[in-house]
This record gives C-alpha cells, structure tokens and sequence, in this order.
C-alpha cells in the first residue's frame, strides 16, 4: 500500500471522437500506450465501446524507514463510445457484458455470438 501527502489522482478516463488518432499521436508526445485498441475494430459508424490506455508512470516515493522506491499506479484509458446497430446487436452486447460482471467466460465459438 503507497499512501501520499496529498491529493492523487489514480484513474483518468478522458473521452474522444477519434481514438485511433489519439492512440497514434500518444507516442509522439512521449506516453507510452497499449499496444491495442480493446474493442471492436474501427469501423465507419463506431460501435459501442473502444478504449485505449497509457502505460503507469513511474514515481519516486519514500517509504516508512527512509526506504526509496518507486510507485507506478497511476495511468489513464481513453475511450470512445459508439452505438449498437441494431436492437439484437444491442441485446447480445447487454447479455455478454452482464455474464462478463459475474465472471462467466463465454467462448468466442459458442452459438451466442452467431446469433447476431
């Protein structure tokens, strides 16, 4: 557990239209980002969810006993938000995001995912 003397931000999600340029633009101002885009491929319409994140900086901090070390907890992801094309599509997003929540693994050949 890293505790700090002040405010400190974990987590941050920015929003953005396109974030397959801002995936490709993160090196050229030295963030480091994953190496995918998680979701669905770029595509025309967006659809649903796609998101991206840059790596955790890496953060001097002093530890209990004068111990130096390093932190490296915070980052921030990216996203970019679609919509469903269609009331099934929509449906079967909602059903494999509930069976995600309660840890069901749903295998990408079962008959749920061609009944799109």
């Amino acid at each position: 557990m890293v505790c700090f003397p002040g405010c400190h931000i974990n987590h941050l999600t920015p929003r953005t239209l396109d974030i397959d340029r801002v995936q490709s633009l993160m090196p050229e101002c030295g963030i480091e980002p994953k190496a995918l885009i998680e979701g669905p491929p770029r595509r025309e319409v967006p659809i649903l969810l796609r998101q991206t994140s840059f790596k955790a900086l890496e953060e001097p901090v002093m530890f209990a006993g004068e111990h130096r070390g390093t932190h490296s907890a915070r980052f921030g992801e990216i996203e970019q938000r679609g919509v469903a094309l269609t009331p099934k599509g929509r449906a079967l997003y909602d059903r494999l995001l509930q069976a995600a929540g309660t840890g069901k693994i749903i295998s990408a050949t079962s008959s749920i995912y061609r009944s799109v």
